[in-house]
């Protein structure tokens, strides 16, 4: 009987468990940063925006204001990129350049990060998700560092992707973070290895 048990669990454990590989989408921009890059399916991708401001107007995030974009290529682009959940975080591989990117869940009890993201992009869509307590919302870890303990006044940020874990459907979801109407919102399924 406890050898029916222990199998049991390991493989409910094992179906809850996030170890996939997922189909990188088609881009519905024109042009992608380079977050963005690692999990969309594209050649090409922007690393810097360039941002302009009148004189004595406050140094924060304002849409609409940027002026260049540095163009660059992918190294080794993939059509599919791995997520394999650890004890604390979740790795994704970038299909852009095959490297990996260390992301954190967004824990809706966290107040400071969403105190911190509404004051720098002066929106308020972190807390305006659906939070569905059956998925898990990425942010890249140093992304999520980066907003909750660092002045932006004086340093640049470039805007990171959600990603949205839907572990009973063995989807993901990739979002703007922060998102306008234009936002383009993609979903892709993935599989077992």
């Amino acid at each position: 009987m406890k050898f029916y048990f222990l199998i049991m669990i390991f493989v409910s454990n094992f179906a809850n468990s996030v170890n996939w590989i997922c189909k990188a989408p088609n881009p519905m921009d024109e042009l992608i940063s380079a977050p963005k890059a690692r999990v969309i399916n594209t050649d090409e991708f922007f690393t810097t925006e360039n941002y302009t401001f009148r004189p004595g107007e406050e140094r924060k995030y304002s849409e609409g204001k940027a002026i260049t974009k540095d163009l660059e290529f992918c190294r080794t682009p993939k059509d599919s990129f791995f997520v394999k959940k650890s004890s604390e975080f979740f790795f994704i591989e970038s299909r852009c350049s095959g490297g990996i990117s260390k992301y954190k869940e967004v824990k809706f009890s966290d107040d400071l990060i969403f105190e911190r993201f509404e004051w720098f992009f002066e929106k308020t869509d972190l807390r305006d998700l659906d939070w569905d307590s059956d998925n898990i919302y990425l942010m890249e870890d140093k992304y999520q560092y980066q907003i909750k303990f660092q002045e932006f006044n004086s340093t640049n940020i470039v805007k990171h992707p959600l990603i949205i874990v839907k572990p009973n459907e063995l989807k993901l979801e990739i979002r703007d973070l922060p998102e306008n109407e234009l936002s383009p919102r993609y979903s892709t399924d993935c599989t077992r290895p």
